[in-house]
């Protein structure tokens, strides 16, 4: 084992060497002084030890002998405490600078030290680890001091800017916050800022660089603030520092303490809202009573002025539920009220009730009706002897709960007609005239179109599959963006065509309808899509009967000519009838109502003509 000498400068050149007193003397005040002792050794499994200096002999009570005995020559055995994953090999390797850590003395105590990990190589060219171990019992008492208020201790270096150039977390710090090392968390200021919550983090970053660069100290580092631990819970803490300054004022170093104040945050928190709630949850109340039952007597904590007379005039709980049921309750509900407040029944009902008892009636107050509800719940822990007894305005909310029905019932109906209207419209496309984008969504059925992409992609898509019908222009102008703009000139317009497939077995109604505006140029439009294929089909084939009855009108009337004109003038008027309006409705085979119209006369004709024939018939058979 080499031992490891500090050299020693001298104003004295003569001065060439140590003498043996002076080598004590000075040995004698590292040890009393947190001197720094060094170890090494070597990046294997068990991270054997090559050489331990006297000073870190002394400063932990072991010989040479007794050190390697205790550690079986492994640095594994020398540490001690929950975080033994650092001396995991690889882990173990990557680790470099300064860090804390636990060992164990001679004498069996823990003890905390400041460690300081450096590489090299030893004469054989393999690499060793080079550790520095202080054990300073200053260090100690701090950790100690730190761990009985929950604390971690942390600071920062300063340049003469009084800018931040080095940041140091220690091990109490990390854990606090879920961590173990610098591996994980570096000593960088980066690494605690990053973690504090949004909302504060402005905030404390302005306190703590107000505090560095206030050269007369007034300004003081103490803030409160939310960090988001390693599980990515966030928890309240507290840090307090204090700067230390050089002559000119400039902050040196800023050191301070950091407190999980989580547990006390929340419990104020949950106090203020118990508070805001006690506020909001008493303000409706028209009086307030604590009630002895088998007594007959009540406390007051609270009673409107409205309700004055009725207290004044009561000496007992009895006397005054007659009084407020004789003055106050309507008369549909007077017999509920005072079963309720019974003291028999409520002594009874409240044995092993962990709940309230309530019952909703109205009363006449200054002249108006009110709904109150009368609550009771029960005063004591271990009996029914006593009750604490509201009585409370409900009226607003009796309002409020009748408009959320009605809202309730207004949006079932809503719901019951967009739902009517979403069944007709089978896929709508929303598309971006601005942007050249589009997104489509099918209720039902397949995908028949990509779901995302370029509007003019979804132009060329549409041309695949559909075409218009005369006189209509060609669909890759109707859906054009330009012309759906120019079809568009305000929020109240729709824009509507008819198309259909190329085979003409499907046929669709499209609707175009603005969705977004900017500056007044129309940006965004929905494309809904509905199939009329149905209504389609049967228009064609009515149009079609219609044509054929015309055509068979005129071939049954040339071809009858002869044998009309030797009928009777009975019989040549309603067949002149038929003919004619069967010729006026094939004129006006577009006109829905006057086809219909014509339909209708020539039935009536067509039946008068029957009867005329048959009695034909019958006088010449």
């Amino acid at each position: 084992m080499r031992n490891y000498e500090d050299k020693i400068y001298s104003l004295n050149e003569t001065v060439t060497g140590q003498t043996q007193a002076m080598s004590q003397a000075v040995q004698k005040a590292l040890e009393n002084n947190g001197g720094v002792g060094i170890m090494t050794g070597y990046y294997d499994q068990n991270l054997s030890v090559l050489s331990v200096s006297n000073l870190l002999l002394h400063s932990t009570g072991y010989t040479f002998d007794s050190f390697m005995k205790q550690t079986k020559g492994s640095l594994k055995n020398f540490f001690y405490g929950d975080d033994m994953d650092i001396l995991d090999c690889d882990r173990f390797l990557q680790l470099h600078g300064a860090w804390e850590a636990q060992i164990l003395t001679a004498d069996g105590t823990v003890s905390k030290v400041r460690l300081c990990k450096e590489d090299a190589t030893d004469e054989a060219g393999r690499q060793i680890w080079v550790m520095s171990v202080q054990v300073n019992w200053d260090h100690v008492n701090l950790a100690l001091l730190n761990e009985a208020i929950c604390s971690g201790f942390w600071y920062f270096d300063c340049d003469e800017n009084s800018e931040i150039v080095n940041a140091n977390w220690s091990h109490e710090f990390r854990k606090m916050l879920g961590y173990h090392d610098t591996l994980d968390f570096p000593n960088k200021l980066e690494s605690w800022s990053d973690l504090l919550h949004p909302q504060d983090k402005e905030r404390v970053m302005v306190q703590l660089q107000a505090a560095i660069k206030d050269k007369t100290n007034q300004i003081k580092y103490q803030v409160e603030y939310r960090m988001r631990m390693k599980d990515d819970q966030y928890q309240w803490f507290r840090a307090s520092a204090e700067v230390i300054r050089r002559l000119d004022g400039s902050a040196s170093r800023i050191a301070g303490i950091f407190i999980n104040i989580d547990a006390e945050k929340k419990e104020i928190m949950q106090a203020q809202k118990s508070a805001a709630f006690h506020r909001a949850f008493t303000k409706a109340d028209l009086y307030e009573y604590y009630v002895n039952l088998e007594a007959n007597t009540f406390d007051t904590f609270k009673v409107e002025p409205s309700l004055m007379t009725v207290f004044e005039q009561s000496h007992t709980w009895d006397e005054l539920i007659r009084h407020f049921v004789d003055s106050y309750v309507v008369e549909t509900d007077k017999k509920a009220v005072s079963a309720f407040y019974d003291r028999d029944y409520i002594a009874e009902r409240l044995k092993g009730l962990e709940t309230e008892l309530s019952l909703e009636c109205r009363i006449t107050l200054n002249g108006e009706e009110r709904w109150v509800r009368n609550v009771i719940i029960r005063g004591e822990i271990e009996d029914s002897e006593y009750a604490m007894i509201f009585l409370r305005d409900i009226t607003e909310a009796k309002v409020e709960s009748a408009r959320h029905l009605q809202m309730a019932a207004d949006n079932a109906s809503m719901e019951q007609l967009i739902q009517s209207i979403v069944r007709l419209v089978d896929r709508f496309v929303v598309c971006d005239l601005e942007n050249d984008r589009y997104e489509f969504y099918n209720l039902n059925g397949q995908m028949i179109y990509k779901p995302l992409g370029f509007y003019h992609d979804f132009q060329m898509q549409v041309l695949e599959k559909y075409k218009t019908l005369e006189p209509l222009e060609a669909i890759d102008i109707l859906i054009a963006p330009d012309n759906i703009r120019k079809k568009l000139k305000s929020e109240n317009d729709i824009y509507k065509f008819e198309y259909c497939s190329l085979d003409e077995k499907t046929y669709k109604i499209a609707s175009y309808i603005p969705l977004e505006w900017k500056n007044g140029k129309l940006e965004k439009v929905l494309l809904a899509s509905l199939d009329v294929t149905q209504e389609k089909k049967a228009e064609i084939e009515s149009r079609q009967a219609l044509k054929e009855a015309y055509r068979s009108a005129e071939n049954a009337n040339r071809a009858k000519t002869e044998f009309l004109s030797n009928m009777s003038h009975d019989i040549r008027t309603p067949m002149n009838a038929i003919v004619g309006l069967t010729a006026i409705a094939g004129a006006n085979i577009e006109s829905q109502d006057r086809v219909i119209e014509c339909l209708s006369k020539i039935t009536e004709s067509s039946r008068h003509l029957l009867r005329l024939i048959n009695e034909v018939l019958l006088c010449t058979s």
